[in-house]
């Protein structure tokens, strides 16, 4: 997961935007960014998906482990170990959002 946080940080900063900036786009407070950026507070799908959306990225290039899918990462790409444990996340928020249209789309009785 490290290595997906600092990515994020180095497309934060090479589009000259501070924590508090991006923290302000995402409706966050700058404590609570800084948190999510350093490690402390659990990184997931939806907030992976906003922050690419905030650096005008594709979410998918925060993620590549493969240096020929994003040229100039080289060894900062993702771990496997990262993003296995990504994907546990994923499957997890995946599984909430079925449970919770299953709730939304049952017949009123």
């Amino acid at each position: 997961m490290r290595k997906i946080l600092e990515k994020i940080r180095h497309e934060r900063q090479a589009r000259g935007l501070s924590q508090e900036n991006l923290a302000d786009t995402l409706h966050l407070t700058q404590a609570s960014y800084c948190r999510l950026e350093n490690g402390q507070t659990e990184l997931s799908l939806a907030k992976l998906v906003a922050i690419a959306r905030a650096l005008a990225i594709n979410p998918w290039e925060l993620l590549s482990v493969d240096p020929c899918l994003q040229p100039g990462l080289g060894q900062d790409a993702a771990s496997p170990e990262d993003l296995l444990r990504l994907i546990g996340h994923l499957e997890e928020e995946v599984g909430m959002l079925r449970s919770q249209l299953a709730k939304a789309t049952e017949p009123i009785a």
